[in-house]
């Protein structure tokens, strides 16, 4: 008798999967949750995950969308950017 067998799925498939549904979960209403012309503070790691974040804001995609962003800015560790968040240097981090 053949068996079926069913592929399991990487580990990379799942992380993938599980950061689509959380970010659609928690950015729209983290950003929205800002004032009307609040400036965003944004720390990021020096990861290739952060280069959407930093392309939008080159390109200026944060302005057409109606926020005031200033110059996101790198730390060199987790550490560093979650106490940096929590004492309110940032109000928006990128989480990896």
């Amino acid at each position: 008798m053949k068996k079926d067998h069913i592929k399991p799925h990487s580990r990379r498939q799942f992380l993938k999967t599980a950061a689509a549904a959380c970010s659609s979960l928690f950015l729209p209403s983290s950003v929205t949750a800002f004032k009307k012309n609040e400036t965003i503070r944004l720390g990021y790691l020096p990861i290739t995950d952060a280069t959407p974040l930093l392309v939008a804001h080159g390109l200026g995609y944060f302005s057409d969308e109606g926020l005031v962003v200033d110059r996101p800015v790198m730390v060199r560790s987790w550490n560093i950017l979650i106490e940096s968040f929590l004492a309110g240097k940032f109000n928006l981090t990128h989480m990896g």
